[in-house]
């Protein structure tokens, strides 16, 4: 004979009370998906999701050609600016985000925001690479002097702020 208690229950058959919203499906609260109208079940939420990405023909190739000349020119600003570089950087990103979110006409996608993201980094890359060189080769740089590693610094930040910035922009309008 077993002892069990009338009031214990099935894991499973405990959170049938909870269920998707939209199809009205049973969940249990390691499917559940906290939407703003409520739960729903991860099968919803994708179906969800294919309607929100709508980008269309050649927009990816748009998102990362004006990011990537955005980017580009920023970088080449971000060169003779120094230390301003921390608080230009994540406008420039903004800026990558709302020229392309107007070339797509609002369109978006994850391929669009990823594609941002490699836009942004191509084009902080070049003038990182010239700074890179240009501080190892200079034949008047002071060996390990960190005046000579400053430009090489700001560069850095900005080929790691701006594409993060852009990306996480396009991320939220998702």
């Amino acid at each position: 004979m077993t002892t069990e208690s009338p009031n214990t229950l099935d894991p499973e058959e405990e959170y049938l009370g909870l269920r998707c919203n939209r199809c009205n499906k049973p969940i249990t609260p390691a499917e559940a998906v906290l939407t703003p109208t409520g739960y729903r079940c991860r099968d919803c939420l994708r179906q969800q999701q294919k309607v929100f990405d709508n980008t269309q023909g050649l927009d990816v190739v748009v998102g990362f050609v004006i990011s990537m000349l955005i980017a580009l020119a920023g970088s080449w600003l971000s060169a003779r600016i120094s230390y301003l570089v921390i608080l230009l950087a994540p406008g420039v990103g903004l800026l990558i985000y709302n020229a392309v979110r107007l070339a797509v006409k609002r369109r978006r996608s994850r391929a669009l925001s990823i594609a941002i993201l490699a836009g942004a980094i191509a084009g902080a890359l070049p003038v990182l690479a010239l700074t890179l060189y240009y501080v190892f080769t200079s034949p008047a740089a002071v060996p390990f002097s960190s005046l000579n590693f400053l430009p090489l610094i700001w560069q850095a930040a900005y080929a790691v702020i701006v594409p993060s910035s852009a990306y996480l922009q396009s991320k939220g309008g998702r």
